[in-house]
């Protein structure tokens, strides 16, 4: 069976900034810090995401950082070590 193909709109870039959140990282605590960027206003289909961070903490190593898709899939960007 053939499968309809759908093709996709042009290609389109957009940016979606967030600066001087300063946040701050809890100790011992779990539940961790959450930042939202919102794509949908840019009322586009997102298939590709670049994400850069500047996180200042005295212990690096025990970060986590995990980029969540709307559909709530995970890419993990960095763990402790």
């Amino acid at each position: 069976m053939a499968a309809r193909w759908n093709n996709l709109a042009a290609h389109t870039n957009a940016a979606i900034s967030e600066s001087e959140l300063a946040l701050e990282i809890p100790d011992n605590d779990s539940a961790g810090v959450a930042q939202v960027l919102d794509f949908g206003r840019v009322g586009m289909r997102v298939e590709h995401a670049t994400l850069e961070v500047s996180i200042e903490h005295p212990s690096r190593g025990e970060l986590a950082v995990t980029l969540v898709s709307p559909s709530g899939f995970e890419s993990r960007l960095a763990e402790p070590h």
